[in-house]
């Protein structure tokens, strides 16, 4: 585990947003604030273009935000691998003290009994099917629908219980990465891909979305949390 971490670690991209003065409710930062160490999950498709979380930029704005009610300053450590895996590898480093936050996190995640959520969410997550833009115009959700999904994939529930109440019988197909979903539905092997918002990829059109689920911040440092819950109010 140490090695993974130490090869995650020198392929780490850091960021350091300068904290902005802000007079906003009355809230002034200090002039020095502390670093706060995030980490926002990755998503790589292929080996050729990383494909950045759908949130990363959103989650910036976000953290921008909440500097200027905090005073902080970040280190933005963006961990790569697909999301699920990648949030797994982010609450590691936190309990090992290398990390002080990890965002976006699903209340579905795994995390522990040593690591708590922030008591506010700051974005909502949903459940997409998505088809390459050359066919968004011509497809048509019928009765019987090819699924790509990803092995392992949590969607799964939620894609049933959409299906089931849109009347729709699906015939999934695994796949053992998003290259290969993205594959399925360009060759014309699936009708569709099922995915998160959480994961962008390019040059595809979504079809549906459902299964709305809000995202938190996690850390192990409740003082920390409690100081980011006041900022998100």
């Amino acid at each position: 585990m140490r090695r993974v971490l130490y090869l995650i670690l020198t392929a780490v991209i850091s960021v350091t947003l300068l904290a902005s003065a802000a007079h906003a409710a009355g809230d002034t930062p200090t002039a020095e604030g502390r670093t706060v160490r995030v980490i926002i999950p990755v998503a790589y498709y292929n080996s050729d273009q990383d494909v950045q979380s759908g949130y990363m930029n959103y989650t910036m704005e976000y953290l921008h935000e909440i500097s200027q009610r905090t005073g902080w300053q970040y280190e933005i450590i963006k961990v790569p691998g697909e999301y699920s895996s990648g949030v797994q590898t982010g609450l590691e480093m936190l309990r090992n003290g290398e990390a002080d936050l990890v965002a976006p996190i699903r209340t579905s995640e795994d995390i522990g009994d040593d690591v708590a959520l922030s008591r506010n969410s700051y974005v909502t997550s949903m459940t997409i099917l998505q088809v390459p833009n050359s066919v968004y115009d011509g497809l048509d959700l019928c009765s019987n629908l090819k699924v790509a999904f990803l092995e392992g994939s949590r969607l799964l529930a939620a894609a049933d219980e959409y299906f089931d109440r849109c009347g729709v019988e699906p015939e999934y197909i695994c796949c053992g990465s998003i290259d290969e979903q993205i594959q399925a539905v360009t060759g014309g092997d699936a009708d569709v891909m099922l995915n998160s918002k959480l994961e962008y990829i390019p040059n595809m059109s979504v079809v549906a979305e459902f299964a709305p689920e809000q995202l938190f911040f996690a850390a192990v440092d409740q003082q920390l949390l409690n100081e980011l819950d006041k900022a998100l109010v």
